[in-house]
């Protein structure tokens, strides 16, 4: 350790050149006798005060950042005693003068140095970092941009205007981040998140909006964009409103057709104005059926599809009997309604097509293995036939049970003709000890081996999600490793190539062996087989900067310059109003906004302007390595709700046109019309979008009773479901906006299996 005498000469020293900090180390190595003697030799005390206030500020902001709160408050404490000498509180060890503002009146120590009273004293005047007031988005700022329309209505002169013509469906997490009374302006991305999800938002919608990723973690995009390296890392809310706000952008969106192709289906008397629309949902997995508007590209890949109209009931009282308009008016108030008469998908028909191949192959698989057929005769002759069947449906859905267990459920099932082995049983009489427990144990291996092979579940399969999932975080994690690495090779390879050292020389030879065993690194962090597990990938501005070693602006293509300026037409092609493309915002947040879009895709690496490529995180797994369908932000329950999209837009629609009401065709009358009265399909997605009717009115705080009502008394054209509008559910849309998701619990694979 340097003695004081060399300290103080080292000081004077570093005073005269204005650097002061590599000295200062050795000062605080000192007795703290030798630093108060230091600290009133002339000269060096102002010296060592000027230093101080901005060593320990400095400090204290960097244990703020990393949550050592003490720490900080010691830090600032310090700061605060330093600057003491310039005023100054230190005079009694200093000699210096004071300055100008100085107050006259010497400052005394503090006689009580309990900690609590010291640290109060030194920090009362030291500015705290503050994170900003939060500003929340409007509501408007909330709707997904796709599902907005604009109604160029000229309402009658005696109908209050609704004053929103231009609306969309609001989305449930953006309410809840800008709207919450209780999120804190800043906190951990995984806070946030769980909050988000204790709030009812459904994982759905977190899917769609990258906030989760398919199996419920954060979403690599979201730890990318907003600068973070794990989950715990510190986001604002005012960040994260604005991350919704650009995800909801192409999330969801509702496309017109131009030319009806199914309008003769529509034929309710009064009807009019017939529209043919198409819903898409980012991420629809489409696969093969496209039975309808396939031959017009921006429709074929649709979510769903439907055939609205205005309905007239003055128009139609020519055709359809005056009691039956009369009922249909005196609940809804008026003759104005929209008419959802048609609502179909391919998508979920495309689903139920592979659950219903699944269930075939796992029945085939079952009843084609030695086992089954070993029962079937073990049993020939003892059991009925239609006895000894019931075994199978019972250990299917009882397979997580033990088979004794199994067994138990199956004799008290056989009684209860509501259950499938009930059915099968249809009230005969049996004898248990026919029904040998053997039969069980052996059958159940078979049965889980065929649902593990055959999953009834058309979505993709959780335990692969789960280990494909884990693999890509360790991916990620490898990421720096291997950049490191390959810069290192890239390095050495430079010199060696300047070197001109021929491949036969013992240094060229020694280099060879260096490179060789950082191939071996790398691909021991990275396997091979591994680079076709995933299919999107990102980088953050940070991984740039720290492989570079320079502005991550410098290594886009673009000149900054180039991007603030670049432009795209508002409606696509090149004829149109334009704009900014990367707007607004300072020329390094249009830069960020460019970097971002460039990073985002399947391309693996980055390369470098200098020859080098670097490895990007990966942000999703290979569809093609899953069976079966990625999930869709509509599914609950082991299936896709596709009627929530149409029918909650359409309501909006119903609302900000100024509608009596909404009225949806029943299942018997436009199945009836589709000609497929039996097709259970369409039964099902009809029955499926009254009830989502009532949701709506429910999630606006009215009771679905008074204003949802089914007419299945009236004549078969009026035939449906109504929704009454009144003065009372405009103010609440206008006030709280449509969801475009139903409030609810979590959507997970584990809990779509259990329902199966």
């Amino acid at each position: 350790m340097a003695t004081r005498a060399e300290v103080l000469e080292k000081l004077k020293t570093a005073a005269s050149e204005g650097n002061i900090r590599e000295a200062y180390r050795e000062f605080e190595e000192l007795p703290i006798v030798d630093q108060l003697a230091i600290s009133v030799s002339p000269g060096v005390g102002d010296a060592l005060a000027v230093y101080e206030v901005g060593e320990f500020a400095q400090r204290g902001s960097e244990s703020l950042e990393e949550d050592e709160f003490l720490g900080a408050l010691g830090n600032y404490g310090l700061s605060a005693l330093a600057a003491a000498s310039l005023i100054p509180i230190f005079r009694f060890f200093r000699g210096a003068r004071a300055i100008k503002a100085a107050p006259t009146e010497e400052i005394k120590l503090l006689p009580d140095l309990e900690p609590t009273k010291v640290v109060e004293e030194a920090t009362k005047d030291v500015p705290i970092p503050k994170v900003e007031e939060f500003k929340p988005l409007s509501l408007d700022e909330q709707m997904y941009p796709g599902t907005m329309f604009d109604n160029k209505i000229e309402y009658p002169a005696d109908f209050p205007q609704p004053n929103f013509a231009t609306k969309g469906l609001t989305s449930k997490a953006a309410k809840f981040v800008n709207t919450s009374k209780k999120l804190p302006n800043q906190g951990k991305a995984q806070a946030f998140i769980n909050a988000i999800k204790k709030s009812g938002v459904p994982e759905g919608e977190l899917r769609l909006l990258n906030l989760i990723n398919e199996t419920g973690e954060i979403h690599p995009k979201l730890m990318s964009e907003l600068e973070i390296r794990n989950p715990q890392g510190k986001i604002t809310r005012q960040r994260l409103a604005n991350y919704i706000k650009s995800n909801q952008q192409g999330a969801l969106s509702r496309r017109r057709i131009n030319n009806n192709q199914f309008a003769e289906r529509v034929d309710t008397p009064g009807a009019s104005a017939i529209k043919e629309n198409t819903y898409h949902v980012r991420g629809t997995d489409r696969k093969g059926r496209f039975d309808h508007y396939s031959s017009i590209d921006e429709h074929k890949d649709n979510f769903v599809f439907d055939s609205i109209a205005n309905l007239d009931l003055r128009e139609a009282a020519g055709d359809i009997d005056l009691d039956s308009i009369d009922k249909v008016r005196g609940f809804v108030g008026g003759n104005s309604l929209l008419n959802i008469s048609r609502i179909q998908s391919d998508y979920a028909e495309e689903l139920g097509e592979l659950a219903s191949r699944n269930k075939q192959d796992q029945l085939r698989s079952i009843a084609d293995s030695e086992v089954m057929k070993r029962i079937l005769r073990d049993a020939e002759g003892v059991i009925p036939d239609n006895q000894i069947d019931a075994i199978l449906p019972a250990v299917r859905q009882y397979s997580d049970l033990p088979p004794n267990k199994i067994r138990e459920r199956f004799f008290k099932d056989a009684k209860d003709d509501k259950t499938v082995v009930g059915k099968i049983f249809d009230g005969q009489r049996f004898r248990k000890d026919d029904f040998e427990l053997q039969y069980f144990e052996n059958l159940l291996p078979v049965v889980k081996k065929a649902q593990a092979d055959f999953p009834l579940t058309p979505y993709v399969d959780p335990k692969k999600i789960a280990a494909l999932k884990k693999g890509l975080n360790e991916y990620n994690q490898n990421v720096p490793k291997v950049n490191k690495l390959a810069q290192d090779k890239f390095k050495i390879q430079n010199e060696l190539k300047e070197s001109g050292l021929t491949p036969n020389s013992p240094s060229y030879l020694k280099v060879s062996d260096e490179l060789a065993e950082i191939d071996k690194q790398i691909a021991d962090l990275v396997p091979p087989e591994s680079f076709g597990n995933f299919s999107g990938f990102t980088l953050t501005k940070a991984d740039l900067e720290q492989a570079t070693g320079k502005p991550f602006t410098e290594s886009l293509g673009k000149s900054v310059d180039e991007i603030f300026y670049d432009l795209e037409y508002l409606r696509g092609g090149n004829t149109g109003p334009i704009r900014q493309k990367y707007g607004p915002g300072t020329p390094e947040e249009r830069a960020l906004k460019y970097f971002n879009e460039m990073v985002n895709n399947s391309e693996q690496t980055f390369d470098l302007a200098n020859g080098l490529g670097i490895l990007k995180r990966a942000t999703k797994i290979n569809p093609d390595l899953l069976k079966g369908y990625a999930i869709d932000p509509y599914v609950k329950d082991a299936r896709s709700k596709v009627t929530k999209f149409p029918v909650r837009s359409n309501f909006l629609r119903a609302v900000t046109e100024g509608k009596d009401g909404m009225y949806l065709d029943s299942a018997t009358k436009r199945l009836g019309k589709e000609q497929g009265s039996q097709y259970d399909i369409l039964q099902t997605t009809y029955k499926e979008a009254e009830n989502e009717i009532a949701k709506i009115i429910k999630e606006l705080g009215e009771d679905p009773k008074k204003y949802v009502r089914k007419f299945d008394d009236v004549d078969g054209d009026l035939d449906g479901t109504y929704v009454k509008i009144d003065d009372q559910i405009r103010d609440l849309v206008k006030d709280k906006g449509v969801d475009a998701f139903k409030d609810g619990g979590p959507v997970s694979i584990e809990n779509m299996l259990a329902n199966l």
